[in-house]
Formats: C-alpha cells, structure tokens, sequence
C-alpha cells in the first residue's frame, strides 16, 4: 500500500480506438486499437506476458506489445478500467477472463468496469442473479432469451416495440438519432427524478423521488460494493421502486 494517492510513480495507460481526454493524459502510453479489435488486443498481451512472440493483424508491432507487457510485469498492484467498448465489442470476455490470469502470476491486478450511470452495476448485478446475463435479455412467455438482437436499440431500429416504459434513462439523448427518433413514433411512459429529453417527448412522466435525498435505498458501487442510502428530506414523490408496484397492481 502507498501512502500518496496519483503521484508521479503511478503509470496510465490508454488503451482505445481514439485518442481521448485520458489517452492525452497517459501521453506516450497510449496504445490505438481499431474498433472491435479488443479481443485480439487482449490474446496478444496475454501472449505476451507468457513469454511468447505476440502477433497483431491490426498494425501493432510485436515489439510494442512486449514493452507493454514488461510495464505491466513491474507494476505492484494494477487495475484495469474497461470501459462500456469493451463490452460491446466482446461478446465473449474470455481472452480478458485468460489476461487477468497471465497478469495476476506476475503480479497483483484487479479488473474494475466503468459503468456509464448511477446504480448501473446494481442493475446489472441483478439481472445476472436472475438470467445469468448482465444486459440486452428479452422476456419472451416464460422464456429468457440473450443476444444482440434483444439490445434497445436493435429492438427500436427494426421498429419490435410498440410501447416503451424508460426508468431512470435518458435514450433520446445517448442513443444514435436515427435510432432514438423511433420512440417518437410509440407511445412512451418516463419515470425519473428529473427532466429529460426523453421526459420531454413521452406520452406519460412520472416524477420519482431521488434516491439517498428524498427516500431511501440500496446502490452497487462501481467497485462493486453495496451502500445503504438514506432518506435526508420529506418529498410527497413516490420511490421508482413503488411506482412500478402500483403500475403491476394496476395491471
């Protein structure tokens, strides 16, 4: 353990399809990759950390990857961010599950993702103890159904849905134009603390109480430890979580 928090010892690197703000701070480390090439990334690394010649279609030098590789070997204890990318790009997260391990018998690194909301995790922790799947699950009957094709937005570009109910989301403003423009077309119902433009647009807005300030609740965070949250103001709005038992019990 270090007494000092960011200093000039610790090492960032970047490694993503673009240079972004983070890439421009971790300055000569910073690794480009084509979109969708994570997988092949990682099995190089791996192969490079098991003392083997990395190979690379997409241009990276093997050489590179093996300075990366000794970097990595030094450090003393590492963490890895992946970032929402890395999730779509790899359908399968072994070749991260067999880097994780090459690099845990050098040396100490954990694995930490980068979920983009509040209580993302927490969600997706749920709904793996559920479905074993952490996202894009369709219900279907009393079937469970996992795979591109039951992501939002595969569902509102083929135009599947034809009522939308958004909880705590803002898609009018995070998806692609095009995509986001089909819910205009449905009728659309909003639960959320605040006003959005998804709010804006939808047939029905229900405003629900924030979380940890005007009710209580329960949060994953993104080091995946579960926090109580306290009530600290009375509000007559309801919690999101009793508005959808009153949307069940009406139904």
């Amino acid at each position: 353990m270090r007494q000092r928090g960011w200093e000039e010892d610790r090492t960032a690197i970047a490694i993503d399809v673009r240079k972004s703000d983070t890439a421009i701070i971790c300055e000569d480390n910073f690794y480009q990759i084509p979109p969708k090439a994570d997988a092949e990334f990682a099995r190089a690394l791996t192969e490079a950390l098991s003392g083997k010649v990395p190979k690379a279609t997409f241009g990276m030098k093997p050489k590179e990857i093996l300075e990366l590789a000794n970097v990595l070997k030094k450090a003393e204890f590492g963490v890895i961010f992946a970032g929402l990318g890395l999730v779509y790009s790899m359908p399968d997260i072994s070749p991260m599950k067999n880097l994780l391990e090459a690099m845990n018998k050098k040396t100490d690194f954990h694995l930490m993702p980068m979920v983009g909301q509040y209580n993302m995790r927490g969600f997706n922790h749920t709904l793996f103890d559920k479905t074993g799947y952490i996202n894009r699950v369709s219900f279907e009957g009393e079937n469970t159904y996992h795979g591109p094709q039951c992501s939002v937005v595969e569902v509102l570009k083929e135009k599947r849905a034809d009522a939308a109910l958004i909880i705590g989301s803002d898609p009018l403003s995070s998806l692609p134009g095009r995509i986001a423009a089909n819910l205009k077309e449905i009728p659309t119902i909003v639960i959320d603390p605040c006003k959005t433009f998804t709010s804006q647009i939808a047939n029905v807005t229900i405003p629900a109480a924030v979380t940890g300030v005007e009710c209580k609740g329960e949060a994953i965070r993104m080091d995946g430890v579960k926090v109580e949250l306290t009530q600290m103001r009375k509000s007559d709005k309801m919690a999101d979580a009793d508005i959808i038992e009153k949307i069940m019990e009406a139904i």
